[in-house]
């Protein structure tokens, strides 16, 4: 089906019905005619919606956006839901200096980067350089946080080291999801929205609040949501073939094994939050999160030329590609691939919160938390890995089944108190403990006549799963992380103008490491391990590698702000920020499996928040950075300080690249040019260098810009009010090695035209349409160059094409 092609929506299915079902039947008959106050407001009120003051907590309080002295962006639900936000990913066209990719072969892991600081890898073993955190929570693992952001009160998103009063590991800065909680005494409320549109979307998602007396509120929501694949993988054998005297798919000559639907997704989402005051002066807040996606995975595209494609010549340093095969050289959306990927994921997060106001001047939180996470992956490989079965060629029947099975539990406790002295200074205290234990299993086998003949008794029991065949590699880690801290701040108001604040964290950590890492088959005889660490046979020593490392650190933050006459505020920071050290999952010797040391970054910080007349507001930082050893992914064979012995294999592991630096600015502003229209804009640049030239930062464009136009006017007497957004994103590079083939390692900035139009059918009832990608740029959201047998391959996961539908939202 050619890209531009639509399939028909679906009806609703079974379990978008369920969700609307039990949303309303939960909610019943005895709801009124009260309504979400956000749906009561006038569709021409475009001032109260782009000027309006924003209550965030980036300071562990309520605090007024414009007057926070931090970096900080946030979203309203609303806003998110009219821009189609789904998860984090989504946010970074919006949000100045941030980028969320997906880990390269899989939709369930994020690689995320503000100001150039980033960690783009998923491993178990392995800390981010953003934090996530839901209601305060921190999520340790990147393949936790993608899930649906469902029912959300605001999105933060917070610029610069945030050492200081948030958990774990936030050198870049924060990422803070506020979920919307049920207000006793509030009045009940509801809302059901239905989403269709092109690519088989379907989406239902409904929530209720209930009140249960005058102490005890009850919300849930819910949300389904599936679309079909919007990208094609033609599955094709790329092993020698006898009939064409070639490596792999011969266009018109070879068959295509299959044609899979890829980029699908199937999602369920809830959520249920109770509110309760067992005093009037005790609150207890207890909520419990469940996300689970399944999908067939990704289109990995060849950027040069079809992948499984005859450009594979044996001794070829890079498979540059002789072109696209019929099937693909016309439409971007599709590839030739010899794998095939299906992934799950699911996530639980139960969050319990209890604060008491000990007098006027004290108060104690305790927040405690569990959660858990799974991620499985397994891929199909129709091809030959040449380093695994020597030099001669193989049937073509030789199939390589790759797994990989991620589970993370973790444990957050908080106790946290803030209070006041006289009315000049707040000040918070607290102390935290984070335990965390994760598994992380990769299997791969090759499945042939000639290897197949290994009882499957004899394999490591996940390895069974692969239906047989001999085991190529197998690689069985247990990471558990650790972390205690104490922190304060102190804000102490010297005037009415000028505020002093000074904050300070001291953190141990302890991250321990367990695993091993073995090979069979090939030239290896059968029933005999190779322990890759020591390169001998596992028969004749141990294979078992084994890390426990301790860090300690103090962190801190010192700024100042001052009030100008009006409505000006301005600001200067200086902070710092570190992440523990760690030790690659992907280890094949004894000199990759060489630990990493923790990273350190000290940030600089000016800031100006500034109404221009009453219309308009304006948003400003400059910042840079002072990034000490720093943590990247690179391959083995990279040539620069963290190089390792040359392996046989080449794989990706975690070492510090030496020192860099970071600088930049963002800025966001609105403009009310007139009652009935304005405007939404911001720019965000970053320059990140390291001090070794050689060296590239990675995922990280230098500019960013969104620019977005509000226009409110009636059609018929009805509210109609149009959102019209352009969104431009630089080039970037996927590889910090500069020796790579620029052609192979840039990834080309690309543009989207958005689109919603909403009518407001009733004080109630909303219609809205909307598009995205509406000139459908052809870009890639991600790229990458790995090593085989054959050389290097590049490849690129295609962003999404146009999409557009309706959406009907009917508030009770």
């Amino acid at each position: 089906m050619n890209e531009n092609q639509t399939k028909p929506a679906p009806a609703v299915t079974g379990a978008a019905a369920l969700v609307i079902g039990v949303a309303m039947g939960l909610y019943g008959g005895a709801v009124s005619a009260q309504s979400l106050s956000n749906s009561n407001q006038s569709q021409n009120d475009v001032e109260s919606a782009l000027l309006n003051e924003m209550i965030v907590t980036a300071t562990r309080r309520q605090e007024v956006q414009n007057t926070v002295p931090i970096s900080v962006t946030a979203i309203t639900g609303d806003k998110l839901r009219e821009a189609r936000v789904q998860n984090i990913q989504d946010l970074h066209n919006d949000v100045p200096n941030l980028t969320v990719n997906n880990a390269l072969g899989g939709d369930n892991a994020a690689i995320m980067n503000i100001r150039g600081l980033v960690q783009a890898s998923s491993d178990s073993t392995l800390d981010t350089a953003v934090g996530v955190y839901q209601d305060d929570v921190f999520l340790a693992r990147s393949f936790s946080v993608l899930g649906q952001l469902l029912d959300v009160e605001r999105v933060e998103v917070l610029r610069g080291p945030q050492g200081t009063l948030f958990g774990r590991n936030t050198i870049g800065g924060a990422i803070q999801i506020v979920s919307k909680k049920p207000q006793i005494g509030a009045g009940s409320d509801a809302y059901v929205n239905i989403s269709a549109g092109n690519h088989g979307l379907i989406e239902a998602s409904a929530a209720s609040t209930f009140q249960m007396g005058d102490s005890l509120a009850v919300r849930i929501a819910a949300n389904v949501s599936e679309h079909d694949g919007h990208t094609t993988s033609y599955l094709v054998d790329d092993t020698f073939n006898p009939a064409t005297g070639q490596f792999g798919y011969v266009d018109g000559v070879s068959p295509v094994l299959e044609e899979i639907d890829t980029d699908n997704r199937d999602t369920v989402a809830y959520r249920a939050s109770i509110a309760w005051l067992p005093t009037e002066s005790t609150s207890v807040d207890l909520s419990f999160y469940h996300y689970e996606d399944d999908t067939n995975g990704v289109l990995l595209r060849g950027r040069t030329g079809d992948l499984g494609s005859p450009n594979l010549a044996v001794g070829d340093l890079v498979t540059a590609g002789r072109g696209f095969s019929s099937l693909t050289a016309d439409d971007f959306y599709s590839g030739l691939t010899p794998l095939q990927t299906n992934g799950d994921a699911e996530v639980d997060i139960a969050i319990a919160t209890i604060e008491h106001q000990i007098s006027d001047d004290l108060s104690v939180k305790v927040i405690a938390s569990n959660a858990t996470a799974e991620n499985n992956e397994v891929t199909n490989t129709d091809g030959l890995v040449q380093s695994l079965v020597g030099a001669v060629p193989a049937p073509a029947t030789v199939l390589l089944r790759s797994l990989r099975d991620q589970e993370v539990e973790q444990s957050t406790l908080e106790i946290q108190m803030s209070g006041t002295v006289s009315d000049s200074i707040n000040w918070i205290a607290g102390i935290y403990y984070f335990e965390e234990e994760s598994i992380d299993i990769r299997a791969e086998a090759l499945r042939s006549p000639f290897f197949e003949t290994t009882p499957a008794a004899l394999l490591p029991p996940p390895v069974q799963q692969l239906a047989g065949g001999i085991p190529s590699t197998f690689i069985d880690v247990v990471a558990e992380n650790e972390s205690a801290s104490i922190y304060g701040s102190v804000d102490w108001a010297l005037n009415d103008a000028l505020t002093l604040r000074f904050g300070g964290r001291y953190t141990e950590d302890t991250k321990g490491y367990i695993g091993q890492s073995v090979r069979a088959g090939g030239v290896i005889p059968p029933g005999v391990e190779l322990c890759v660490y020591t390169q001998i046979p596992t028969s004749l020593a141990p294979c078992l590698l084994t890390n426990e490392a301790d860090f300690e650190n103090f962190t801190w933050d010192i700024s100042a702000d001052y009030r100008f006459s009006g409505a000006t505020f301005g600001y200067a920071k200086v902070g710092t920020g570190y992440r523990t050290g760690g030790i690659s999952l992907n280890a094949n010797n004894a000199d990759t499996a060489a630990p990493f040391n923790e990273d350190e970054v000290i940030s600089y910080e000016l800031g100006l928040k500034s109404d221009i007349g009453d219309r308009a507001h304006i948003n400003a930082a400059l910042f840079y950075v002072d990034y000490t050893d720093v943590q990247q992914n690179v391959l083995s064979s990279f040539a620069n300080s963290c190089a390792r012995t040359l392996p046989e294999e080449q794989v990706i592991i975690t070492c510090n690249l030496g020192d860099a630096e970071s600088y930049g600015f963002e800025l966001e502003g609105v403009w009310q040019i007139s009652d009935a229209f304005g405007m939404l804009a911001s720019l965000g640049y970053t320059n990140f260098e390291y001090d070794d030239p050689n060296t590239l930062p990675t995922n990280s464009p230098e500019w960013a810009l969104s620019i977005s136009g509000i226009y409110s006017t009636e059609l018929m007497g009805y509210p109609l009010r149009g959102i019209l957004t352009y969104q431009a994103s630089d080039d970037s590079w996927s590889s910090s090695d500069s020796n790579l083939d620029e052609v192979l390692n840039l990834v080309e900035g690309y543009s989207l035209l958005n689109a919603r139009l909403t009518l407001q059918v009733n004080e109630n009832m909303s219609l809205s349409l909307w598009g995205s990608n509406l000139t459908e740029d052809e870009y890639y959201r991600a790229v990458t160059t790995a090593s085989s047998a054959f050389g290097l391959f590049n490849a690129g996961l295609p962003g999404a094409p146009r999409t557009f539908g309706l959406d009907v939202k009917y508030d009770f």
